[in-house]
């Protein structure tokens, strides 16, 4: 395995390598079979999605007991549907093929103007920048581990939005029933979910920055109390430079006056340059969480790199280096993924 890992990384960089010594990077390539996918099915009353990744993770030294960690799968196998249809509404589903609740999102909506979208459904709640982001648009592969321990995925409910016709700034309100997908509310209170975003004109670049907040009343087996959670985030663009980062909090009061508060924390910082734009893409990202419950906090290091041999297709590895106490070389991985997404 310690052998195996080199070699799969100089196997995936030979792949560009060789393309760009074809030439083929300062080329402006034409995709006639793409343009003849989008002309029958991509128009305003009517778009197919299809997003396929196969993956693959390795690890140095994997651990003896728990689940695999050396393995090949598929990570996402959707198939998506939406379109406009007359009189300002407009329909949004998607199905994830590879699961035995393969609704994703169900969502209707109606926009009165620019500024004003009403939608209701099931569908990811105003809240992380990063969750907001398709899965196929990350920087690398995965979503960090604050992202997934404190975000909100998606939720049924409804929600106001839009934004200002100069495109410089926007906002989402909604109200869910908290308990992520494909599940009916279990009390009767409500997560409620906030979140503005701005985009001002500067000269060097493209700033874009959002702040957000939620809060419920939980009744489950995890946790029962309230929950306020916030979150804070930026993306800076310039050249073939992006930064970005993302703060996450939490405020877990329980119920139970026998139980301690938590104040869960997390957040990232992500950089990313453009090799060749459009084509080939470096990333480091050094991501935390501590959830406050007595575990150590995690901390991360990522490294990545994505080609794109077509404006479709994406191939990427991760270099996954934990640097918290206790962590040591035999616990680095590497992730792979292989996309098509249309």
């Amino acid at each position: 395995m310690k052998y195996l890992l080199p070699a799969l990384v100089a196997a995936l960089l030979l792949v560009p390598a060789a393309h760009a010594q074809n030439g083929r990077d300062g080329e402006q390539t034409t995709e006639p079979l793409l343009e003849a996918l989008k002309k029958t099915f991509s128009n305003d009353y009517l778009k197919l999605r299809l997003v396929l990744q196969s993956q693959a993770t390795f690890q140095v030294d994997p651990p003896e007991s728990g689940p695999p960690v050396n393995q090949f799968f598929l990570r996402r196998t959707r198939l998506r549907v939406q379109g406009t249809l007359d009189g300002g509404f407009a329909y949004d589903m998607q199905t994830e093929l590879r699961s035995s609740t393969p609704i994703l999102d169900a969502k209707l909506s109606y926009t009165h103007k620019p500024g004003l979208t009403l939608s209701a459904g099931q569908f990811k709640a105003p809240f992380t920048e990063e969750t907001l982001r398709s899965a196929t648009r990350l920087d690398l592969i995965d979503r960090t581990p604050a992202d997934g321990a404190l975000g909100l995925g998606r939720q049924t409910g409804v929600q106001l939005s839009g934004q200002a016709t100069s495109g410089q700034i926007g906002y989402s309100a909604g109200v869910f029933n908290g308990n992520g997908i494909n599940r009916g509310n279990d009390n009767n209170s409500f997560l409620t979910v906030g979140r503005v975003w701005a985009r001002p004109e500067i000269e060097s670049g493209t700033l874009t920055a959002g702040v957000a907040a939620a809060f419920s009343e939980d009744d489950g087996t995890a946790f029962t109390g309230n929950k306020v959670l916030l979150t804070a985030d930026a993306r800076f663009e310039t050249g073939p430079w992006a930064l970005s980062g993302a703060v996450l909090r939490g405020d877990f009061d329980p119920e139970d006056d026998t139980i301690d508060d938590r104040q869960p924390i997390g957040g990232h910082l992500t950089a990313g340059y453009a090799v060749v734009p459009g084509r080939h893409v470096a990333h480091a990202r050094w991501d935390v969480l501590d959830q406050d419950d007595g575990s150590e906090a995690r901390d991360r290091i990522l490294l990545g790199y994505t080609f794109f041999p077509t404006s479709v297709t994406k191939f990427q590895v991760n270099y996954i280096m934990p640097v918290d106490s206790g962590s040591e070389f035999g616990d680095h991985r590497l992730h792979f993924n292989a996309q098509i997404a249309f």
